[in-house]
């Protein structure tokens, strides 16, 4: 009889509850392995309607900035692959953030709400870094 294995691939992220940040990027893991490669970014924005050139420039943009910030402690990646981790996918975020999601990952609906209103009484449709 064999024993129960560990999971060894980072799709162990999607057996437990995923944070709002996890679930939001999680649309771009295609074959849903817990990692999202370049080209699952360019077919993510493909199937969201963007174009080819938008979505090729989204691809190598995201992946090159979210990927190493999410790669976990001791993995090896080889080079200009840029996978990004939606396990370790809060560890990416960044100084012009919202601050729509927490350090961990979840949704801040009081902060969501403040975004909103600021938009609405600035007149502004530009999506403004967290106060």
């Amino acid at each position: 009889m064999k024993d129960k294995q560990e999971p060894s691939s980072m799709a162990d992220v999607y057996s437990g509850e995923l944070t709002p940040l996890q679930r939001h990027v999680a649309f771009f893991d295609r074959n849903k392995d817990g990692i999202i490669s370049p080209a699952e970014t360019y077919e993510g924005f493909r199937a969201i309607g963007a174009g080819v050139a938008l979505s090729a420039g989204a691809a190598v943009f995201i992946n090159g900035l979210l990927g190493p910030k999410t790669k976990p402690e001791n993995e090896k990646t080889p080079p200009f692959k840029f996978p990004i981790y939606v396990k370790n996918i809060h560890k990416g975020k960044h100084g012009s953030d919202t601050g729509v999601y927490d350090s961990h990952g979840r949704y801040r609906y009081i902060q969501f709400s403040s975004l909103t209103i600021r938009m609405k009484t600035s007149g502004s449709r530009k999506v403004m870094p967290a106060a």
